[in-house]
């Protein structure tokens, strides 16, 4: 789910306090959205190849996990493009200045917005390099732990602890876990999906239970552990100046 403005606007003032330079800022955002949701798009495969180690071929499965899995290498392919094709950043930021230059002649600059997206193409190349696969693989552990947090609250809740069920529950979260990207996290999409893919495995008031388990563990907690740390921000940057970028971000 794309952040929202609010929310954009919140973080580019705590990289403000930080000393962050706004490009740096802006190239680090975006590896990390890409990041997730190709990470996010890549979990069906990973549950197909589940269920087909389990005997379980079926063809929605494999149709999502296709389509998924080319979203998936499409964004990642564009990342890298973007960070090598310095020709495109400077085509991009020329055609977006023009027509802003239309609208508000007197207060847009072309040359100033292509160099700006000339400077966040390095700026993201820089994030790019030697980072890009340990941010890979921290994605895919934050999915992981994700995907063991659900184990866990479904298994609480009194579910039979038979292997085949978990790994079967496993394949069903992977499978559907892009829903995740609907607002509130797919709430009550993404159970409806998962308790479809289980079919009869798991009795429905068990599941239930273990859902609201799960939400209450990954979204509730979250909330509140980032009102608190948006509350000791603010208290913190409360009497202080900004701080001046550091060049060395850019």
């Amino acid at each position: 789910m794309a952040p929202k403005p609010a929310d954009v606007v919140l973080r580019f003032a705590m990289f403000n306090s930080w000393g962050i330079e706004k490009v740096s800022a802006t190239a680090a955002l975006t590896l990390y959205n890409v990041l997730y949701n190709v990470a996010r798009l890549a979990a069906p495969a990973a549950g197909f190849l589940i269920l087909l180690a389990l005997s379980h071929f079926s063809p929605v499965h494999a149709t999502v996990a296709l389509v998924c899995g080319l979203l998936a290498l499409l964004l990642a392919g564009c990342l890298a493009i973007v960070m090598r094709w310095e020709a495109a950043a400077r085509f991009a930021g020329r055609t977006a200045g023009s027509v802003a230059h239309r609208f508000r002649p007197s207060k847009v600059d072309v040359p100033e917005w292509e160099e700006a997206a000339v400077a966040y193409r390095r700026s993201l190349g820089h994030e790019m390099h030697g980072r890009a696969v340990p941010a890979f693989c921290a994605q895919a552990t934050i999915l992981a732990v994700e995907v063991l947090l659900f184990v866990v609250c479904v298994r609480a809740t009194g579910t039979s602890p038979a292997a085949a069920v978990t790994v079967e529950v496993i394949a069903a979260f992977l499978v559907a876990y892009p829903l995740t990207a609907l607002p509130l996290y797919g709430l009550g999409i993404l159970e409806a999906a998962v308790l479809i893919l289980l079919g009869d495995q798991i009795p429905v008031s068990e599941f239930t239970t273990g859902m609201v388990v799960w939400r209450v563990a990954t979204f509730l907690l979250p909330t509140a552990a980032g009102a608190l740390a948006l509350w000791h921000w603010r208290r913190s940057t409360h009497h202080q100046q900004p701080r001046t970028p550091n060049p060395h971000h850019a």
